[in-house]
């Protein structure tokens, strides 16, 4: 450089080579300050860095190994995005820091792939079991025995909501089957009166209970009943009220016993609709 220069060019004057080489060091000194200034800034926004990166790393150790899939993937993206704002962390930290970074990110997502790869599998064999079951449904002939007989289909429904969850695109093709199978024979053991009603409303509770949004479909089942309900206890406070304009005639008396009918067949159908709701609350 120029100070190898500087020695291959001999002495001057005494006096005027003592000045220049004061003036020469000086320019060298004022250089090499400079230079150790601006690399010790250089190392100083390097640490900064690091050390950012370091507390990035951190937080992905904390949250590696959770298995709260979807928010902790929206955190690991969210540091990834973080990381790639803070800039290079210098030849000495960045290689070292980025491995500890991407082995952090890679042990949570590989186990992610891990659980829903095994969860697929597990929903294959749950589509496979509900479907051989379906076809026993169906091919199954019933006990002539009634009693047997529901208490078969009742097994065939709790056999089904055993299985468990299938894949999504499949879940109301299974669903609808399984009903159809289900239904079909209910309809064949021609029940009458309130036993119809009572199993056959059993025998919708157990479908229910087995469609792709169970809770929500028992939920509006109840706010069903509760409507129709309402509704009931509206009609008879109008039929009651009705009973007060009818006179005392021959024709008024028929119709006085109608309205009377009315009253207590709505009375029937409220006990009925508090009985579905108990047994909503059972089940």
């Amino acid at each position: 450089g120029l100070q190898n220069e500087w020695k291959t060019i001999g002495f001057g004057p005494r006096k005027e080579n003592e000045e220049i080489w004061k003036e020469f060091r000086a320019s060298c000194d004022a250089f090499f300050e400079t230079k150790k200034s601006f690399f010790d800034t250089i190392r100083s926004q390097f640490d900064g860095v690091a050390e950012k990166k370091q507390a990035l790393i951190q937080k992905l150790e904390a949250i590696k190994t959770s298995t709260e899939w979807k928010a902790t993937s929206e955190k690991i993206v969210a540091l990834q995005k973080e990381w790639k704002t803070l800039g290079n962390a210098g030849h000495k930290f960045e290689q070292k820091l980025w491995k500890e970074f991407r082995a952090a990110c890679d042990h949570f997502f590989n186990a992610k792939q891990a659980h829903f790869s095994e969860q697929d599998q597990a929903l294959a064999g749950n589509l496979t079991a509900k479907n051989e079951l379906i076809e026993k449904i169906k091919t199954t002939v019933l006990p002539e025995d009634k009693k047997e007989a529901l208490a078969l289909l009742r097994d065939f429904a709790a056999a089904f909501n055993a299985i468990g969850f299938v894949p999504m695109k499949e879940k109301d093709n299974v669903f609808q089957a399984y009903r159809e199978a289900l239904n079909g024979h209910y309809e064949k053991l021609k029940l009458e009166g309130a036993e119809q009603d009572r199993m056959m409303f059993q025998a919708k509770m157990d479908t229910m209970k087995a469609s792709p949004n169970a809770d929500k479909a028992l939920a509006r089942e109840k706010s069903d009943l509760n409507e129709k309900m309402n509704q009931l206890k509206s009609d008879i406070l109008q039929y009651e009220n009705n009973l007060g304009f009818f006179a005392k005639s021959k024709g008024a008396d028929a119709l006085r016993k109608e309205v009377e009918n009315k009253i207590a067949a709505a009375h029937r159908k409220i006990e009925d609709i508090k009985n579905k709701i108990k047994l909503l609350a059972s089940n």
